[in-house]
């Protein structure tokens, strides 16, 4: 086909156009260098976890013993198993328990006083048996003559992981409230106990009656160690950086990317 001069002029002058503006967009490089964010929506994000110890206690409960009669003897101990307390934490690590007993004051001080210039035993020796059922009906004891004494119950695992996934915070959150209740043990559940005073020595008999002249009593001190768990902060992904000598720049191929520049001559 026969072009006029004129025609042929107005033709490379177009595609000379259509080469300048396919150069120009595989050039461009959008403004600061930096690339288009992607698309993050259904990408999960990591979140630190908080750990902060805590520690709580019960008010100190006092208990009676109340003279019974077993096994053909009298010796004094509690009516049954009673309730001590309720755990109202959860991810609690460990609870102490500790048993304060004193015992009543002797009631014959002068046939004390006389036995012991004779170098003959005390009126009695009074061993003070206290038995903590836990939940799970394991029973832990105390035996003690006098003084202070207390026991240690392990009850939760402290949660080493130090990082959650979730696409949101709420979700975060709820990933971990999930894991701290799975961790978490006895909440909501009670503690039992049940003692008994036994009366030993060569002079039991002596003993036992002068226990119906006092009235012996226990207290017992409840503390326990426990864990809150927050979410934290989130956690930046590091860039990893390129190898040496290559180039950064990002182009970002156009349908006129795709055409040979040779095909519009």
């Amino acid at each position: 086909m026969n072009l006029k001069k004129s025609d042929k002029m107005i033709a490379i002058v177009g595609v000379a156009i259509l080469i300048i503006a396919a150069i120009g967009v595989i050039l461009y490089v959008p403004e600061n260098g930096e690339s288009p964010a992607p698309d993050i929506d259904g990408e999960e994000k990591t979140y630190m976890i908080k750990v902060t110890p805590k520690e709580d206690e019960e008010d100190p409960q006092t208990y009676t013993l109340q003279l019974a009669r077993q096994f053909g003897r009298l010796d004094y101990k509690t009516t049954g198993k009673m309730d001590l307390f309720t755990l109202n934490k959860d991810n609690v690590e460990n609870i102490i328990f500790e048993v304060k007993y004193t015992d009543s004051q002797n009631s014959f001080p002068i046939l004390s006083t006389i036995l012991n210039l004779l170098g003959r035993s005390k009126l009695g020796i009074d061993e003070l048996s206290i038995t903590i059922i836990d939940p799970d009906e394991v029973k832990h004891v105390i035996t003690l003559m006098g003084g202070k004494k207390n026991i240690t119950i392990d009850v939760s695992n402290k949660i080493t992981q130090e990082t959650i996934m979730g696409k949101s915070e709420d979700e975060a959150k709820m990933a971990l409230a999930n894991l701290t209740a799975e961790n978490s043990k006895w909440n909501g559940q009670m503690f039992q106990i049940s003692g008994q005073l036994t009366i030993n020595g060569k002079l039991r008999f002596l003993a036992r009656i002068r226990e119906r002249f006092g009235t012996d009593q226990f207290t017992v001190t409840i503390n326990f160690n426990y864990y809150e768990y927050e979410l934290g902060d989130e956690v930046e992904e590091e860039e990893e950086e390129p190898p040496m000598g290559q180039n950064t720049e990002t182009s970002y191929a156009t349908p006129w990317a795709l055409m040979s520049l040779g095909g519009f001559l």
